[in-house]
């Protein structure tokens, strides 16, 4: 954990001796011999991130990430070989390591093997359908098919998510100075929801609450990832935690009545809609929704 800090803070050397002292410690330990692998490529050092690789497998054949990597370190030997055969050991570790079929689809890109190269990739983007390189990686193989329409359909796509991933990468360097900053923290937390990846989101607007615990809007926020989750009393506790906290907070109202108008309390939700009129007379959902819960309610009585 120590090394993980060190390289977050780019203390490179700090960070090897730290892994070395670990495996010194557990010779078993997978995770640090990736991770020195990782800091040995990241450095131009093929030789030593290729056996620290190794023996991550060795420790641990189910790694799929350290399979991965070697697979990346053998690409850099121009030996497509090796790489594929350990590209395919990741995913067959792990299906729902996108990576692994971008790392096969880039392979194939190299190699002129066009229409190989978008089944990987397709696949990468079904397993995750954010991941930014691979969206990169399939316009170009359409591109060299001649796809032009469906190339710059991917390549826009590309931008979009890379853009996102600096910020997410920009905030979360911010946080190494300021770990005390719940702005930051309810930032990430809004991109990660961008990027559809909902735990981390609500672990970052859970670290906002900690640190201010009168953010009306991580509540809300927070409320509306236990929707998406069908955790009805949870979203209604999150929802109830915003209005306590601002009690003219239109959207925290109108969020309980979606919660109340999934659980199928109508009453509730219609009264949960008013409130949010009360406060918000403009807002358009709420009352498009107070009408459906109405006629809900209205079919539940016949």
């Amino acid at each position: 954990n120590l090394a993980a800090l060190y390289v977050r803070q780019e203390r490179y050397a700090e960070a090897v001796d730290q892994l070395l002292k670990t495996v010194e410690v557990d010779p078993g330990y997978a995770l640090a011999y990736n991770a020195l692998g990782s800091i040995y490529f990241k450095h131009g050092d093929l030789t030593k991130a290729r056996e620290a690789y190794e023996k991550a497998i060795q420790a641990d054949s189910t790694y799929a990430e350290a399979h991965y990597n070697l697979a990346e370190v053998y690409i850099k030997y121009n030996d497509y070989v090796h790489a594929e055969r350990n590209y395919r050991k990741a995913v067959e570790r792990d299906p729902r390591y996108a990576q692994a079929y971008d790392g096969l689809g880039a392979m194939y890109l190299k190699q002129r093997k066009y229409r190989e190269a978008i089944r990987e990739l397709e696949k990468a983007i079904r397993t995750d359908p954010t991941y930014a390189r691979a969206h990169y990686n399939l316009g170009s193989a359409y591109l060299r098919l001649g796809s032009t329409s469906e190339a710059q359909k991917e390549l826009d796509l590309f931008a979009e998510l890379d853009e996102l991933d600096k910020k997410i990468d920009k905030f979360e360097h911010n946080l190494l100075a300021r770990p005390r900053d719940a702005a930051l923290y309810y930032s990430l937390g809004i991109l990660y929801g961008e990027k559809g990846w909902f735990d981390k989101a609500e672990a970052k607007y859970r670290k906002a609450l900690e640190i201010n615990p009168a953010l009306v809007s991580a509540y809300n926020n927070l409320g509306n990832i236990y929707l998406r989750e069908k955790q009805w009393d949870r979203a209604i506790a999150m929802f109830r935690r915003a209005i306590s906290v601002d009690s003219t907070y239109a959207l925290a109202y109108c969020g309980l009545g979606n919660a109340y108008l999934l659980d199928k309390d109508y009453a509730q939700a219609i009264a949960a809609y008013r409130r949010a009129l009360y406060f918000d007379p403009t807002n358009a959902d709420a009352h498009r929704n107070i009408a459906v819960a109405a006629q809900l309610r209205q079919v539940g009585r016949r």
